[in-house]
């Protein structure tokens, strides 16, 4: 496989990953026994277009009457985005641990909290004193997720600097950033980094760089096919 192949293997991959990661906490809006209520339970699995796990909700440690079918309105924030879509429950189990398996959403609204716009990318970047390759795989004006092999070593609020080629030729070179958020996933290799400043040279190279994109991230709060 050749080196460009890699590249679009690899954003393909990114493309299809789903909004989910094992241990996300998600909060279930549903009525029981004739009341609203609001259960915080763990994603365990899913399957793409299909159905997705979670611990069975529980009251009082009782588990919460619901009906195959009936519909459950799910709630969770990720990577700085909210997100809420419908579902319905399809099926339960008992054994040997009480889970739920709900509908895959097929339209879900999100509203973003960042300050900036992000935007999905596949830069090659060298952090200074790593050898290990890196792509920044989003970026922003105030900083950036990271997917990197050997992440671990990185402590956080580690100060680190990043040089990497924006895709319209411009050179960042030595760009300070703070390590902020180690994902701690064996299946999820990435860090997030906070720019230490976005009014620098680069920073403003970066800024005018997403700004000049024709396709504009979508407004704060929007709805979307999943």
């Amino acid at each position: 496989m050749t080196t460009s192949e890699e590249t679009i293997a690899l954003l393909e991959s990114h493309q299809k990953r789903p909004n989910f990661i094992v241990g996300l906490d998600l909060y279930l809006d549903l009525v029981h026994q004739y009341k609203k209520v609001r259960c915080k339970v763990n994603v365990h699995g899913w399957y793409h277009d299909d159905f997705f796990i979670v611990d069975a909700p529980m009251i009082n440690a009782q588990e919460v009457e619901l009906r195959t079918n009936e519909f459950v309105t799910v709630r969770f924030i990720l990577d700085g985005v909210v997100y809420a879509f419908n579902t319905t429950l399809l099926r339960k189990v008992v054994a040997p641990t009480r889970l739920w398996l709900l509908s895959y959403p097929t339209i879900m609204e999100t509203k973003t909290l960042r300050k900036h716009s992000r935007l999905q990318t596949l830069i090659p970047v060298s952090i200074d004193g790593f050898e290990e390759k890196a792509l920044i795989i989003d970026l922003s004006s105030g900083g950036a997720l990271v997917d990197c092999a050997n992440w671990q070593s990185l402590p956080d609020l580690q100060e680190i600097k990043m040089s990497f080629n924006l895709p319209n030729g411009k050179e960042v070179l030595d760009l300070p950033a703070q390590v902020k958020n180690i994902i701690k996933n064996e299946s999820i290799k990435q860090f997030g980094v906070s720019f230490s400043s976005s009014e620098n040279e680069q920073g403003r190279a970066i800024k005018e760089f997403i700004d000049a994109l024709p396709n504009r991230p979508p407004s704060p709060c929007h709805q979307q096919q999943v």
